[in-house]
């Protein structure tokens, strides 16, 4: 897909269950839940504008997501969330105003990952919410994996 408007759905903008999907030059806005939900998909997002959805801006378990040069922003579950076993290379992205502060993820969250390829780099990251330790901060990127760490992210 290249140069579309995905917005105002009922429920997801996307649902990629399987397959390849490649989205280009595009924007993905005011859905009500998720801006893209991926299971065992192979994803390319590029040059994207992922805003304002109700849920997660992107939501990924299992599969493949490659994002670069996209801006997620202002999406009330956070920005991006690894849910499950997945690849991924999120480079050279903007995150801003994702999250909210009573919520879990503000820009990038990431629980499991099993790919030495796995890169989250030279992001920058704004105005993320979230909840630690009683209140609220801004949240540039959560990991919980021992082995993995994001290399030249701004904030």
């Amino acid at each position: 897909m290249t140069r579309v408007t995905i917005d105002a759905n009922a429920v997801q903008g996307i649902d990629v269950e399987g397959g390849t999907l490649s989205i280009d030059s595009s924007t993905i806005e005011a859905n009500a839940s998720y801006g893209v939900f991926m299971v065992h998909a192979t994803t390319t997002i590029m040059s994207t504008t992922i805003d304002q959805n109700g849920d997660t801006g992107l939501q990924q378990s299992f599969g493949a997501l490659t994002l670069s040069r996209s801006t997620v922003a202002n999406n009330k579950g956070g920005g991006f969330v690894l849910e499950s076993d997945g690849a991924f290379v999120i480079v050279g992205n903007v995150f801003v105003g994702n999250g909210l502060t009573s919520g879990a993820v503000g820009g990038v969250s990431i629980l499991e990952s099993t790919s030495a390829g796995d890169r989250l780099d030279f992001n920058s990251f704004s105005g993320n919410h979230t909840v630690g330790g009683g209140h609220s901060r801004d949240q540039r990127s959560r990991c919980d994996l021992a082995t993995f760490t994001p290399r030249e992210t701004t904030s």
